[in-house]
Order: C-alpha cells, then structure tokens, then sequence
C-alpha cells in the first residue's frame, strides 16, 4: 500500500488529509471516510478498521479532517456543518481528479455528523454507493434543543473545558464550544438533507439502539427517503462510539458491500 498526504483548498483555508492507494493495477475502486464532529481523521471510532478494511478489498481510501479538526485550518469554534460541506465536496473534486481512482466507484462513509455531511451532498451521477454510521439528519431536532438550553449564546459550550476529550470520539483544537452559526443554519440544512437523501442510491444506514447522541428515528427517517438498493440496520447494544460492536459493525459493511458486487478482495 502506498501512503501519501494531500492537502487542498477548500472555501479558502486548507484541508489536509491522506491517501491510501492499494498496490494493485489503476484505476481501483475509491472510498472517502469522513469524521464526526468532536474527532479526526484518526480518531473517529471505526475510521481505522474501516480504512483497513476497504483498502484491503482494493480499494483507494481517502480521509481528511474537516476544517477546525485535525491537521487542517481552523479551531473547533469556528466549525459549521455547511463549512463541511463544503470540504467534502472539494474532497470528492480532488478525489476523482486523480488518475488511479476510478471515477465510476466511489463511494463515501461517514459516522456521525460525517454521516450527515455525506447525506447532505452525496451526487449519485458521482457517487456509486454510500454507509452512514448513526448519522443525525434530523439536525434542528438533535442540536437545537441544546442550543437553546444554554440560552442560545454566541458561543455554546459543549464540554468541560479547553481540549476536553469526549470518551466516544478524540481531541479537539481550541475550546470545547459551538458558534451561534452552527445552530442557526440547522433548520434550512435539514431541508436540503432530505431533498438530497431523496435522490441518494445504494445506501447501508447502521445506528446503535443505545445511541445516547442520536436517536434511532434519525436512521428510519433516512432509510424512508433514499432509493433503492438500500438497507437499515439497527445494532443491538450499541451505543455512539459502537464500543465493543467494532467487528460486528464491519461484518455488516461487508457484507453490503459484497452484496453489491463491486469490490474485489487483495492481498493489501
């Protein structure tokens, strides 16, 4: 496997991530893997064995860290959903500009917010198929309620202090704190997430039954908009982070992914 860093511009500012290409003929298969919202590019739980995993079937796998995550600029304060939106899209760009990636199969992953950001801007003219790991599409619902109990601030903080670490997801750069922004674009974003989820094609939705972050009616109510081929899978037992659940989850993936027929196994 050969490992290489990027970075691009996006809205301005740079985002930084890496590439894994497996050594196998061009073009292969590409999968981009996004982060949530409070973790990285490493330490989004599952990103690791999910990057293994898809590289070790032959395909590219492409991470980055969202603006204010990680290597890329900007502080977690600063963040907004449509911000990554925007990297995502500019990520896809990179992506099938390089000539080792078959432009035909591609897809995207995304856990958490991450898998908010794929069903936000998901193309199916671009995009073969997509896994969304408890993603909170109903987003005026899941944040705003929070937004408003701290009396709907400028800043909102959402820890205990300045670089506090979540037990289900990483660090992050600067205070533990959304802006005001963040929360007041919810609502129009989630009527573009649902025009777009209505247009998406071949999509795996897992979601824990003890998600204490996201409600499962988050997956139902995706799983009832995308078309086929689809299919929603509810995890017994496992919470946000899906601690303990890790292989359980990536048998599901592949098992997805087998049935669409479109990956090959290598010796990675």
């Amino acid at each position: 496997m050969k490992r290489e860093k990027f970075e691009i511009s996006s809205n301005g500012k740079m985002i930084r991530g890496i590439l894994d290409i497996p050594n196998v003929p061009h073009p292969v298969p590409g999968m981009i893997l996004c982060h949530g919202t409070t973790n990285d590019k490493f330490t989004c739980p599952l990103i690791e064995c999910a990057s293994r995993f898809f590289v070790a079937r032959g395909s590219a796998v492409l991470r980055f860290d969202f603006f204010g995550s990680g290597e890329s600029d900007g502080i977690f304060r600063d963040k907004t959903i449509s911000e990554m939106i925007r990297n995502l899209n500019d990520a896809i760009n990179y992506f099938r500009s390089r000539s080792e990636i078959d432009k035909q199969k591609i897809g995207l992953w995304g856990r958490s917010v991450g898998g908010t950001v794929v069903a936000a801007c998901s193309n199916p003219d671009k995009i073969e198929t997509n896994i969304l790991v408890s993603p909170p599409v109903l987003l005026y619902k899941t944040f705003f309620p929070f937004f408003e109990r701290f009396g709907k601030k400028e800043m909102t903080p959402i820890g205990l202090s300045s670089q506090a670490q979540d037990a289900a997801t990483g660090k992050v750069k600067g205070e533990l704190e959304l802006p005001k922004r963040f929360f007041e674009e919810l609502e129009s974003l989630d009527r573009q997430i649902a025009i777009n989820l209505a247009r998406m094609r071949s999509v795996l939705i897992v979601q824990g039954d003890n998600d204490k972050k996201v409600s499962v009616e988050n997956a139902r109510y995706a799983y009832s908009l995308v078309q086929e081929p689809k299919r929603l899978i509810i995890v017994k037992g496992a919470d946000h982070a899906y601690s303990g659940k890790e292989n359980e989850v990536m048998n599901l993936i592949k098992d997805w992914i087998e049935s669409l027929g479109h990956h090959r196994t290598i010796s990675a």
